[in-house]
């Protein structure tokens, strides 16, 4: 089992969604809002779209990304923001055209507030509205609360089909 598996079974393990949990709280003994942790998960990966469809992969690996983030899609393993920002910058040279939109189907934050999951689909183009077909999938990010500011702690995705 490669590394970045590994590390994602155990982080996933350690999220300790919240089923059954009620009224979690933060170590002031304040309540923590999980439907509104959620809500700023959902802006934060609406945030982290707009820079992905203005090609910003700076933004996006300065602000989205944790400094030792992984990600993991079809054969590709990266770790870490140089890495990331390297493997987008050669995307956008490679495909200047193109077009990702990506619709999140669910978010679960873990009882404590600082660790959370999004699911959902993609679709990607590498040409717009050229001749290469689409191609689509589904993703699972993982995010942690770090500073009060949610950051992407591992991103994996595979491609389901395309045309």
């Amino acid at each position: 089992m490669n590394r970045g598996l590994v590390t994602f079974s155990v982080l996933l393990l350690g999220v300790g969604l919240r089923a059954g949990c009620a009224g979690p709280q933060n170590g002031d003994g304040t309540e923590i809002d999980l439907a509104a942790e959620a809500e700023a998960i959902r802006e934060r990966s609406a945030e982290w779209l707009a820079w992905a469809q203005q090609k910003n992969f700076d933004a996006i690996a300065d602000n989205i990304y944790l400094p030792d983030a992984e990600t993991m899609f079809d054969g590709m393993y990266l770790v870490g923001r140089a890495a990331i920002r390297a493997s987008r910058g050669k995307e956008k040279v490679d495909d200047p055209d193109s077009l990702i939109t990506w619709t999140t189907f669910r978010i679960e934050v873990a009882a404590s507030g600082d660790m959370a999951f999004e699911r959902g689909s993609w679709a990607f183009d590498p040409d717009g509205i050229g001749k290469a077909g689409e191609s689509y999938g589904q993703y699972l990010t993982l995010w942690k609360k770090v500073d009060g500011v949610w950051h992407c702690a591992l991103d994996a995705g595979t491609t389901i089909g395309g045309d």
